[in-house]
């Protein structure tokens, strides 16, 4: 159950926070105040006694006893009716009696039913004792039944119609008061079914409160054991079993021979109970506080001690002063979560802050009506208390129940999310292998491709120049022949050598035309600004391109008899310039077709997307090739001044 923190703030001050809890507590207590008191309420079939007559039992003040047993006169009273003993180890008893009428025919049952009483109780009905005395000797086992109704079957046959006399004597000791709340006499059947449902509300709630945190402790403390580092689940965990404790009180008073140690251990347990909460509270919100947490622990621990150690006419006192100190520490719990609560979420924050405080209302409310101002509250209200505290168990438990959906909700989405991302990420991986595996296998095979290139088709052209040159009368156009095919294929292994940088390439070529160049005395001039880039180029591409510029250069060297060639290159274009005499349309049209390669160089730009202009006149011939970056076809334009300046189709 991990922390879901918003930030460690203060909130609005311990100050604030105390005045927001005690307004919530003096709320809920003004709710209570407008319960209508227990007065008890009308039954089918029965009579109900709300006054009877009371009177101390055992020897009076001059020692003298009546003869019914009590010690002074017995006077009226209003019921619900409290005596609290004297404050001495002693066993204190009194009596209470009405007198009620037979119910039914006299073969018949009478039922007295007496809702809510303590501690211990013995009936008597015309002086015939129906119940035993838990106070005789060897049934003290028997002797607290505050926390249950009872009901006594009564047969007809030992009452007269009318005028029946009814004892409840009351016992307690200095621990707990003396009580009788309104009851009835009448039909069994009517008054047995009113006694289950009391038994199910004070006893049945009880029982079922005590398994519910039993087992609530039992889990939270297993899983304590097994994230020892969530120490909500041991906080929780402690306050279950404490408040199992309690409930263990309403269940089984009577399981414990030694009644004050009882009482000592009981109040320890809610104290702790208390204080266990507020380790929680303090966890949950991020509220770093040591020293109140060990404060509050050592004083409680003290009084504990003190309790055990107080004589017993000092015992009352003393444990209802134990009792406004732990409530105090409830208060503090709520103020604390009051002043912290920006540590948590505003649901989380609202709803436990109205669970506690109603159940430190509901406490309080009990103290004062055990203490201050007798049955100012329904006694009821404490089985209440539990049921508050296992719903706030509850929440917590399917609050974070519910966050760590959440949060997993949200861990499986990121983790999705990088999955994909991931997956993405090795697709990518895959197909650049892919990519690189093809380029791997293109280069391979264009090494391949250059070395027979080289070796074969180049070494025999080699070879053939080498023998034309042995010979006495050597064939000039046949040398020229070899020459350009030498040329044109050195200029494809540059293309395959090079890539896809046409700066690179039109180096090259520079190399390979420069024993072309020194033949025939021609100077290069080389403007280089930037390195072409064509739109979709590769190796197929480029030797394209170079082989138009080889083309233009070719010309300007063997038919324009130019002294000096200009190569200029942009990224979207390149010129060849030369000084040499042009030439003439007229002239290029009687040739033999592609007779100084227009018709290649035509074709070869249309088929990459490059613009061919041609500037020719008798002071020399211009050749610009041009693109733009998505350039899809070509036009050859050619202007020739001198002999015309006509428009020419090539």
């Amino acid at each position: 159950m991990r922390r879901i923190l918003a930030g460690p703030g203060l909130g609005p001050g311990l100050g604030p926070g105390l005045g927001a809890s005690m307004a919530l507590i003096a709320l809920i207590i003004g709710a209570i105040a407008l319960l209508p008191a227990d007065r008890g309420h009308e039954i089918g079939g029965a009579a109900l006694f709300r006054t009877a007559l009371f009177c101390p039992l055992g020897e009076g003040q001059d020692g003298d006893e009546s003869e019914d047993g009590c010690a002074e006169p017995a006077v009226e009273v209003a019921l619900p009716h409290h005596v609290r003993p004297p404050a001495k180890d002693a066993i204190h008893k009194v009596r209470y009696s009405v007198t009620f009428d037979r119910a039914g025919a006299p073969d018949g049952v009478t039922a007295v039913f007496l809702p809510e009483f303590s501690d211990a109780v013995s009936i008597s009905v015309n002086g015939w004792r129906q119940t035993p005395e838990p106070w005789a000797p060897g049934a003290e086992s028997e002797f607290h039944h505050w926390h249950r109704p009872l009901i006594a079957m009564v047969s007809n046959a030992l009452l007269t119609p009318q005028g029946n006399r009814l004892d409840i004597d009351l016992a307690a000791q200095v621990y707990q008061d003396i009580a009788l709340a309104p009851l009835y006499t009448g039909d069994a059947a009517a008054l047995d079914l009113a006694y289950q449902q009391v038994l199910i509300v004070r006893v049945g709630m009880a029982r079922v409160n005590l398994a519910l945190v039993g087992l609530a402790g039992a889990a939270l403390l297993a899983f304590w054991l097994i994230h020892r580092r969530d120490m909500a689940y041991l906080w929780l965990g402690l306050a279950s079993m404490a408040s199992a404790v309690v409930c263990y009180h309403w269940v089984y008073p009577n399981l414990i021979a030694d009644y004050r140690s009882w009482i000592t251990f009981w109040n320890t347990a809610a104290a702790l109970q208390v204080w266990c909460m507020l380790s929680f509270v303090t966890m949950l919100l991020g509220a770093r506080l040591p020293r109140l947490r060990l404060g509050t622990l050592v004083l409680l621990l003290g009084g504990t001690v003190v309790l055990v150690r107080l004589p017993a006419d000092e015992f009352a006192v003393a444990i209802a002063a134990y009792q406004i100190g732990f409530l105090a520490l409830a208060v503090t719990m709520l103020t604390v979560l009051v002043a912290y609560r920006g540590g948590t979420t505003a649901l989380n924050f609202g709803v436990l802050f109205g669970l506690y405080g109603l159940a430190v209302a509901l406490a309080l409310s009990q103290w004062v009506s055990r203490h201050l101002w007798v049955d100012w509250a329904p006694s009821v209200i404490a089985s209440v208390i539990p049921v508050v505290y296992i719903i706030s168990l509850l929440w917590v438990i399917f609050y974070e129940l519910g966050r760590s959906i959440s949060r997993y909700e949200d861990l499986t989405a990121s983790l999705q999310e990088s999955i994909d991302e991931k997956t993405a990420a090795l697709q990518m991986s895959y197909e650049r292998l892919a990519v690189q595996a093809k380029m791997k296998a293109v280069d391979e095979e264009r090494q391949r491709i250059l070395l027979d290139l080289h070796d074969g088709i180049g070494g025999q052209l080699v070879n053939m120049l080498a023998y034309m040159s042995t010979q006495a009368d050597p064939d000039s156009v046949l040398e020229t022949a070899i020459e350009d095919a030498l040329r044109d294929m050195g200029l494809m292994i540059d293309s395959l050598e090079a890539g896809d940088s046409i700066a690179t390439q039109l180096g090259l070529l520079r190399g390979r035309l420069e024993p072309l160049f020194k033949a025939h005395h021609v100077d290069l001039v080389w403007r280089i600004r930037s390195d072409p880039r064509l739109s979709g180029s590769g190796p197929s591409q480029n030797l394209t391109l170079l082989r138009i510029v080889q083309e233009a250069i070719t010309n300007a060297v063997r038919h324009a008899q130019a002294r000096t060639i200009t190569i200029t290159a942009t990224e979207l274009s390149i010129g060849v310039a030369d000084d040499g005499h042009g030439f003439d349309p007229a002239e290029v049209r009687g040739r033999d077709r592609g007779g100084i390669g227009l018709t290649g160089m035509t074709r070869r730009a249309r088929a990459i997307g490059v613009t061919l202009d041609i500037d020719s006149s008798p002071r020399g011939t211009r050749v610009d090739l041009s693109w733009s970056g998505d350039a899809e076809g070509g036009r050859v334009e050619s202007r020739v001044e001198g002999w015309g300046s006509q428009s020419m189709d090539v």
